[in-house]
């Protein structure tokens, strides 16, 4: 990509969204001369017009434009919440919980761990969940092994959406055959806990 055009599109992805004002003050060009980076990029479908802004002039608004990656992932974000609430709306606690075990179920269709072995069933579950971005592994302890998330793909949505926690559970339970326990919550302040940690329940 030429130069410009791929400093358009790390400042972009940086500061998420810009005008061809501010970004000839940044990159001290012209405005006519971004303005015909952003229409390059635009027509490769890198870039797309999110919006615009008034300057209180009288004259044309001010394009706003976005990278179309991010554009896509706050469009998904905002289906996402829409889904979550949709399910939030269901009128008991049981209903609102059978839709979300089904959710799990469709997470990790098509995974058949046919071993007994909690091992080999952590190993295979493992796998699966490191393909959902989770970034797993188990630890092993004396009373029962420990599953441990360093990262939550859905962490930006769980102030508003705790339920989601409820999914990660039931995924467990489903590539183990075991009850799941979780016992510690990622926590996105400063102090709180980075991580997500799930016991296997052994009755």
């Amino acid at each position: 990509m030429q130069y410009t055009r791929q400093r358009i599109m790390n400042y972009l992805e940086t500061n998420h969204k810009a005008t061809s004002v501010e970004l000839s003050h940044v990159f001290d060009m012209t405005t006519a001369n971004i303005r015909h980076h952003l229409a390059v990029l635009v027509e490769h479908d890198k870039v797309e017009v999110v919006g615009q802004t008034h300057s209180g002039n009288r004259g044309r608004p001010t394009l706003l434009y976005m990278s179309t990656k991010q554009a896509l992932t706050l469009s998904l974000g905002f289906l996402v919440e829409v889904l979550l609430e949709e399910i939030q709306s269901t009128r008991t606690t049981r209903q609102r919980e059978n839709k979300l075990n089904r959710l799990a179920e469709r997470l990790v269709a098509g995974v058949n761990i046919e071993s007994n072995s909690i091992p080999i069933r952590l190993g295979a579950a493992m796998q699966r969940l490191n393909e959902l971005h989770y970034q797993s592994h188990w630890e092993a302890h004396v009373d029962a092994p420990l599953v441990i998330f360093g990262k939550c793909p859905y962490a930006s949505l769980l102030d508003n959406h705790p339920e989601l926690c409820k999914i990660d559970t039931y995924l467990l339970e489903k590539l183990l055959g075991k009850p799941i326990e979780q016992i510690a919550r990622y926590d996105r302040k400063p102090y709180g806990s980075q991580q997500c940690k799930f016991k296997i329940i052994f009755k």
